[in-house]
């Protein structure tokens, strides 16, 4: 295409252009696809992401509003989506392994609710840290099962960084666990 801007690009997207659509798809496909597998650790599922980045876009086409720069626009949707694979994932690897062991969901009376208290008083906990960085990380390593890596991607920060987050959330949970007793 003559004209090889963003902006120009997107303006004949908007208005149907198989031709826009492409050279978007040639620019960025590649680094969309990189950035879901670093995510993902798995090539077919970066794929499938780099798949349905551009199938939104192509859908939404008319009436999709880019604040940013394109570039950035796709590599933060590949980023949500893969983001969203990654917790599917989780949830159907931690099913799997509770159906492999045996493990009913069914819980004593007694044991159900203290698991109840201990989730209400880590909740509570959560409470007094300032940082939403370090909640957030908690949550995802604690609550959603994802690994210093993962929580590192998912903030966009370095895993030095995403256990830092988790060491002092830890500190201030023990804390006031500690204290509250």
């Amino acid at each position: 295409m003559e004209n090889f801007t963003n902006e120009n690009l997107l303006a004949e997207l908007r208005g149907g252009s198989e031709k826009a659509f492409k050279a978007i798809y040639d620019l960025y496909s590649q680094e969309v696809q990189m950035k879901a597998f670093l995510i993902l650790e798995n090539q077919e599922e970066a794929e499938d992401v780099v798949q349905d980045v551009f199938l939104s876009l192509f859908e939404k086409r008319k009436t999709l509003v880019i604040e940013k720069d394109l570039k950035n626009f796709l590599l933060s949707a590949a980023r949500y989506k893969a983001v969203d694979k990654l917790r599917k994932r989780a949830s159907h690897q931690k099913y799997v392994k509770e159906a492999m062991h045996g493990h009913t969901r069914q819980q004593s009376p007694s044991r159900n609710l203290e698991d109840k208290e201990i989730i209400i008083s880590v909740l509570l906990g959560l409470e007094k840290v300032q940082s939403d960085n370090y909640k957030k990380a908690f949550r995802l390593m604690y609550f959603e099962g994802f690994d210093y890596k993962q929580v590192a991607v998912i903030l966009g920060t370095s895993v030095p960084f995403s256990r830092t987050y988790i060491n002092r959330t830890l500190n201030i949970l023990r804390d006031f666990l500690k204290n509250s007793d």
